[in-house]
């Protein structure tokens, strides 16, 4: 199962990820419409930004979890909440497969998040027992963290 530090990092990436997509979808906008220069210098340019937040945080996933757990979860959640986006903000329409398609892609998130492997509780627990703690400012929780482990307070 996929822990609560995870998901927030994969919820993370499909919030900036969705926004990006808005962001070019108003990029292209209505093509009937006057093409402004200014405005839609400002889209891309924020679509470009957040995608590099969401390299930067998927990045971040793949200490957490496997690379195909981490890409699984962020590209079924975009699918979700681009979809709903376009539901709601540009007023597009899903058909009956559409929707067949849609529930197949939550059921696989759920499959996906409840059986998957999550490294970060290893993690966690090797950087707190590792020298990189003891040289760096957290040396009064690393001081914590042995007077607790000696006395088996920490499970």
């Amino acid at each position: 199962m996929i822990n609560g530090f995870n998901a927030l990092i994969i919820l993370g990436i499909v919030i900036a990820e969705t926004f990006s997509q808005t962001l070019a979808r108003e990029y292209r906008g209505d093509l009937n419409k006057p093409f402004k220069w200014k405005n839609k210098f400002y889209l891309i340019a924020g679509a470009f930004l957040l995608y590099a937040l969401v390299l930067y945080l998927l990045v971040k996933t793949y200490d957490y979890s496997n690379f195909a757990i981490s890409n699984a979860m962020w590209d079924s959640g975009t699918i979700i909440a681009t979809t709903l986006v376009g539901y709601f903000w540009f007023n597009e329409h899903l058909n009956k497969y559409e929707y067949a398609g849609l529930g197949l892609v939550i059921a696989g998130a759920i499959l996906i998040g409840l059986k998957s492997d999550d490294k970060s509780s290893d993690k966690v627990k090797n950087y707190l027992c590792s020298k990189k703690l003891k040289e760096s400012r957290l040396k009064k929780y690393y001081f914590l963290f042995t007077m607790l482990k000696s006395n088996n307070l920490l499970i």
